[in-house]
């Protein structure tokens, strides 16, 4: 082999273990969102959905790299969630993981005060 072919076989190497990096890194990503579909399909409309959702925001501080994407992910769900319902219903029980969670994202600068005194405002509790 010249070191011409040499050269490429190591720059053709580089960039198949990039792309493997690649492919990993959307593995994972894609593999938080399913679970997080999953979460969402198991607890709407039971006593622990806000619970769930906080414990899979609080999540984020065991994952440094993708702490951005827990962050977007559960930021995007509860915007989707005050556009959607005029009254948020919230269990007794699940009551306090309701309130964490949005002062957290108010605290983290995900949502403004405007928008947590409006969720405040719409929410009522669901009687079991």
């Amino acid at each position: 082999m010249t070191e011409e072919e040499k050269e490429q076989n190591k720059k053709k190497k580089e960039w198949l273990k990039e792309q493997q990096r690649r492919l990993n890194e959307w593995n994972y990503i894609k593999e938080i969102k399913e679970k997080f579909n999953q979460m969402l399909r198991e607890s709407i409309g039971t006593a622990e959905e806000f619970k769930r959702l906080f414990d899979f925001y609080q999540n984020k501080r065991y994952s440094y790299a993708y702490e951005e994407l827990y962050d977007k992910i559960a930021v995007s769900y509860t915007k989707d969630l005050m556009k959607r319902k005029k009254v948020i219903y919230v269990y007794r029980e699940d009551l306090k993981y309701f309130l964490k969670l949005f002062w957290k994202l108010y605290l983290e600068e995900n949502l403004e005060f405007s928008q947590l005194k409006d969720v405040f405002g719409r929410m009522e509790e669901r009687k079991c």
